[in-house]
C-alpha cells in the first residue's frame, strides 16, 4: 500500500482503504463538463493512500477524482467514514469553534451589502453543510437584523437531528429545492463545493432561490492556486478522497457564471485560511444594489475569463507546479519514513 501522508491514520485503517477503493467507480468531468477538453494525470492517490485518479483540466483549470463516488455511496460515505477520517467526532468542541471564528469572516462580508434598517420585517439566510450549526446562528446575531428566518442543509442525519433538536429557531432542510425561488437573502458555505459530485446543477439553484433584488451566495473553497500558501505541511496533503474537485480562479469563474451568477473575490485585510479563497456571488440577473456600503479593508475584486490561449497558458503552468509538488512532498514524506524507521 502506498505509504500516507498523515500517519497515523487517526481510525483509517487498511480495510477501509479497500473499501473505499473498491466504490470508486463513477466517471466524472471537469467543471466545463464538454468532454473535449485536454485533461492530465496529477496523481493516481490521495494523502490517505487511497487509490483516487486526481485528473487536471487545461481547458478550465479544474483538478478532479475520477472515477469517484455514486450518489448512494456519498451518503453512505459522509454517515459512516467521513467524521472518521477528519476526526471531527472527538473534536467537536474544536470545530464549534472555527465555525465561530468563520462566522466574523461571512459576517463581514455580507454586511458590505444589508443595511440593516432595510430588513426590520424579514431576512431569509440559509447555510449549506452547517455541520454543528454554530456559524448560522454567529452570523445572524453578527449582522443584527430582527425576524431573521434560518435554515440550514445538512447531510448528516445525526448532527441535522441534534441541531433541530437544540436550535428550535433553525428550519433543517433536505435539500435546496425545498426552497421557495427568489426568497435567499444570505446563502454561505464554509468549504462545501468541493464536495459536491453535481456542483453545477446546485449553483443553478442557489441562483433560481436568491433574492435578485438584494441576495448574495458567500462561500470559500480550496484555491489551486493558493496551495502554495500552505507552510510546514506537504503540499501533496491537499488532495484526498473527500472531495470531488479542486478549483482554480479560472475554472470557478466558468462554473459560475454557466450557472449564471456573477463572481467577485475578497481581497483586502479579511482574514481567510492559507490555500482558500473567499468569494462573494449575485445572480447575473440582479439589480444594481450590491456593495453600498464601501470599506477599505475589505475589496470585491471581479473574476473574469481569460481568453483561451491564455487560460491555457496558466493552466499549463497551475498543473505543472501541482505535478512538481506533490512529487516532492511525496518523496519527503518516503525519506522521513525511510529515515524515522531506523
Amino acid at each position: 500500500m502506498i505509504p500516507p501522508l498523515l500517519p497515523p491514520l487517526r481510525d483509517l485503517n487498511s480495510e477501509l482503504i479497500l473499501e473505499i477503493n473498491k466504490k470508486l467507480t463513477l466517471p466524472v468531468k471537469c467543471c466545463c463538463q464538454t468532454g473535449r477538453g485536454v485533461s492530465a494525470s496529477l496523481a493516481s492517490y490521495d494523502r490517505y493512500g487511497i487509490g483516487v485518479k486526481i485528473r487536471f483540466c487545461l481547458q478550465c483549470g479544474t483538478a478532479y477524482i475520477s472515477p469517484y463516488l455514486g450518489e448512494k455511496e456519498i451518503a453512505e460515505f459522509y454517515r459512516d467514514d467521513y467524521q472518521c477520517i477528519y476526526g471531527r467526532a472527538a473534536n467537536s468542541s474544536q470545530v464549534k469553534l472555527r465555525q465561530s471564528k468563520r462566522a466574523d469572516l461571512f459576517s463581514q462580508v455580507a454586511s458590505l451589502f444589508f443595511d440593516v434598517r432595510r430588513f426590520g420585517d424579514k431576512f431569509s439566510i440559509l447555510e449549506i453543510g452547517s455541520s454543528f450549526g454554530v456559524c448560522i446562528q454567529a452570523v445572524s446575531q453578527n449582522l443584527g437584523i430582527a425576524n431573521t428566518k434560518l435554515a440550514i442543509i445538512e447531510p448528516s442525519l445525526e448532527q441535522a437531528r441534534g441541531i433541530a433538536a437544540s436550535q428550535k429557531n433553525i428550519q433543517v432542510l433536505n435539500c435546496l429545492e425545498e426552497v421557495s425561488d427568489n426568497s435567499l437573502n444570505l446563502v454561505f458555505c464554509d468549504h462545501v463545493l468541493e464536495h459536491i459530485l453535481d456542483v453545477k446543477y446546485q449553483l443553478k439553484l442557489i441562483e433560481k432561490k436568491l433574492n435578485h433584488q438584494a441576495g448574495i451566495f458567500v462561500f470559500a473553497v480550496p484555491i489551486l492556486e493558493r496551495f502554495m500558501e500552505i507552510r510546514n505541511k506537504p503540499y501533496a496533503i491537499n488532495f484526498h478522497v473527500a472531495h470531488v474537485r479542486y478549483f482554480s480562479i479560472c475554472s470557478l469563474s466558468i462554473l459560475l457564471r454557466s450557472a449564471g451568477l456573477r463572481v467577485y473575490e475578497v481581497t483586502g485585510n479579511c482574514t481567510r485560511e492559507e490555500g482558500e479563497g473567499l468569494f462573494v456571488a449575485l445572480s447575473s440577473n440582479a439589480s444594481d444594489w450590491h456593495c453600498r456600503n464601501l470599506s477599505n479593508w475589505i475589496h470585491l475584486v471581479p473574476l473574469t475569463e481569460p481568453p483561451l490561449f491564455l487560460r491555457l497558458a496558466v493552466n499549463s503552468v497551475i498543473f505543472m507546479v501541482s505535478y512538481l509538488a506533490i512529487r516532492v512532498s511525496r518523496i519527503k514524506n518516503a525519506l522521513r519514513l525511510l529515515l524515522g524507521s531506523r
